[in-house]
């Protein structure tokens, strides 16, 4: 469910992981075994239920998600899991958001079409108690998006060095692409117009 302390466009809703063409698991920044605990039994209520909230949740591909495919982030938790059985740990994870070169997928939200970054990498840090010391653990796995139906992405330092299809042409003698290739032209639509924009970049032209 959407988390009711933020505004709602700024979390992907659970239509986003129905309708994504089976290509993301909710993945679990937090996993609830990690967390139902605490002094009082409304403690442990909203602990547990705070993992339900899609804000605990990204994107990411199974093979990296799930342990029982040998993916890494289930290992890892897994691995922390085991740990906890034995001493209370206090974790800490996330995304590393990679506007440059993190992929975007085209998918739906309640509002309709959305684009979405992707990230490749995501953090986990253990804290744990020694005696009366503490020791810090991180880690940093990425997924692999390769299978993914994440689209090819420009980011802003290359957006003011796109080039129409046309102008190509026109620029080099004898090279003529497929209509296919020309009507496809990213040049002028809002993926590359959007971030030259922002950047008061100019569109090459003859």
């Amino acid at each position: 469910m959407t988390d009711p302390r933020l505004d709602a466009t700024l979390q992907l809703p659970d239509k986003f992981y129905t309708k994504d063409r089976g290509n993301f698991d909710k993945g679990h920044i937090v996993r609830r075994d990690d967390v139902a605990w605490g002094g009082s039994y409304d403690e442990v209520r909203r602990a547990n239920g705070d993992t339900y909230h899609v804000t605990n949740c990204s994107p990411q591909v199974d093979a990296f998600n799930r342990s029982n495919l040998r993916g890494e982030w289930g290992k890892l938790e897994n691995f922390i899991l085991k740990q906890a059985q034995v001493e209370k740990l206090c974790l800490f994870a996330g995304p590393v958001l990679d506007d440059d070169n993190d992929k975007v997928f085209k998918g739906k939200d309640d509002q309709g079409n959305v684009e979405v970054q992707i990230p490749s990498l995501f953090w986990k840090v253990v804290v744990a108690r020694n005696g009366d010391r503490l020791e810090t653990f991180g880690f940093l796995l990425e997924q692999d998006l390769s299978d993914a139906d994440v689209e090819f992405n420009v980011s802003a330092e290359w957006q003011g060095k796109m080039v129409a299809i046309s102008d190509l042409e026109d620029l080099v003698p004898d090279l003529e692409f497929a209509d296919v290739v020309r009507d496809s032209d990213q040049v002028d639509q809002s993926a590359g117009e959007g971030v030259r924009s922002a950047g008061h970049l100019e569109r090459y032209s003859r």
